[in-house]
């Protein structure tokens, strides 16, 4: 099924990793989904989670501009299910969720999440062509282990980013979300900070209770 961009351009593109790779999340994932913080409420739907070796190549799905290179981090933290997270360790490891940003011919741009400390081969202002090597995939952020964190988005506002639905050129598996998990992620209950800080903290609860 080819599914349609909301700008009703089908958006396909190229794979960022090398394949075959397993999809440990997919489409409409426990942890892709709209997940209000602050006075952003951003749509993470259609993002995927590929599981990595750390320091596997990461490649531009599309062409474009790079307009944002953060690859300083070297930590990450993976919250269990009903821990209260304070906000210097919450802001500690949203400064450490490495990445890479490259804004399409189309109004789109894409981000590649989770990358290794100093896992970048492209600067800011550069152009860069599909398939292209663009860095490298890490452990960083909000990470259950080394993975990579893909999605295309479209800016619906200031505050709000929407999630943008694409198929991978040369990958015909499903990719909506799967039950069955590799062994890094079982047992291990994904959550997202409640709206509201509780007492000075930020609780954490799972993402079903979001709605």
């Amino acid at each position: 099924m080819i599914t349609m961009a909301k700008n009703n351009i089908t958006t396909w593109c190229i794979p960022p990793i090398d394949l075959p790779v397993q999809i440990t999340q997919g489409f409409h994932g426990d942890t892709h989904k709209r997940i209000p913080l602050g006075e952003r409420a951003d749509d993470y739907s259609y993002c995927l989670d590929f599981l990595v070796d750390e320091g596997s190549p990461v490649y531009a799905a599309l062409g474009g501009e790079v307009f944002a290179v953060e690859v300083d981090g070297d930590f990450h933290y993976a919250p269990k299910e009903g821990e209260p997270i304070d906000e210097r360790l919450l802001q500690r490891i949203l400064a450490s969720g490495n990445a890479i940003a490259i804004l399409h011919d189309d109004g789109t741009f894409a981000n590649y999440g989770h990358l290794q400390q100093g896992g970048s081969f492209v600067k800011i202002g550069q152009r860069v062509e599909p398939g292209q090597k663009i860095g490298l995939r890490g452990n960083t952020g909000f990470s259950f282990g080394p993975h990579l964190h893909f999605g295309i988005f479209q800016e619906i506002s200031e505050r709000t980013l929407e999630s943008v639905p694409f198929r991978l050129l040369d990958y015909d598996d499903y990719l909506e979300d799967r039950e069955i998990k590799p062994a890094a992620y079982t047992n291990v209950v994904r959550t997202s900070p409640s709206v509201f800080p509780v007492d000075g903290r930020i609780e954490w609860m799972p993402l079903s209770e979001l709605g």
